[in-house]
């Protein structure tokens, strides 16, 4: 799981057990979601914190789901692949927990990853 920005990326090395880092950062998760059934097998409340903890730190309106791929608290760098690995994350652990709140958060995500409306979406 790759996390950073820019020259801050850093990620797991799991040829050499170590997290390998390109300098400080903020934190970031795409272009892949992480394999959460396997880190909840192995620690299911660290798994659920992360989840819960990206979504808090990347949501900069939980009214409407505007999201930023960085978690510094600023609208911006809305990538549509972090997007997408917010709205499987956090679908993910509602599914998981039966914590409705964050597949309503989810669902105010989705729509901002398309370029318009498009006709007939509903989301739920």
């Amino acid at each position: 799981m790759a996390s950073g920005s820019g020259a801050t990326i850093r990620y797991y090395d799991a040829f050499i057990d170590k997290f390998v880092r390109f300098g400080g950062g903020y934190h970031e998760i795409r272009p892949h979601t992480p394999a959460w059934e396997i880190f909840w097998r192995l620690a299911p409340e660290a798994t659920e914190r992360e989840i819960r903890m990206t979504g808090k730190r990347h949501v900069i309106d939980p009214a409407t789901g505007l999201f930023n791929r960085h978690d510094d608290g600023k609208q911006g760098d809305a990538f549509v692949e972090a997007g997408s690995v917010f709205v499987e994350s956090l679908s993910w652990l509602s599914k998981k927990t039966g914590d409705r709140s964050l597949h309503d958060l989810a669902l105010k995500i989705g729509p901002l990853q398309l370029p318009e409306p498009q006709p007939g979406y509903r989301p739920g």
